[in-house]
């Protein structure tokens, strides 16, 4: 049974508040702090939002391998779709020239 926030744009919206906390730090400090926003925390939708915002972080391939190791974890801890961890660890290894 799928949650509320796969079928309306609340998680999003969830997600920016966990974003925004504390004064509002950038985010890519926040998620190394913190941690990656897993469905649990945020629901599934904000959770997918969180993880475009790192497959868009082509310009800083540190913080997208960073984002790539949290999600891996979370994925393993069933907090996480695999399938968006397997996208992201594509875009990685393509930016790295291993792909």
């Amino acid at each position: 049974m799928r949650d509320a926030t796969t079928r309306t744009p609340q998680g999003l919206r969830r997600l920016r508040s966990w974003l925004k906390r504390r004064a509002g730090p950038p985010r890519r400090e926040l998620i190394a702090a913190r941690g990656w926003p897993g469905e649990a925390l945020v629901g599934r939708q904000a959770a997918g939002g969180a993880w475009l915002f790192a497959q868009d972080a082509d310009r800083r391939p540190d913080f997208q391998r960073e984002c790539l190791e949290l999600l891996a974890a979370a994925v393993t801890a069933g907090d996480a779709d695999p399938q968006l961890g397997a996208l992201l660890e594509d875009r990685v290894l393509v930016a790295q020239g291993q792909r």
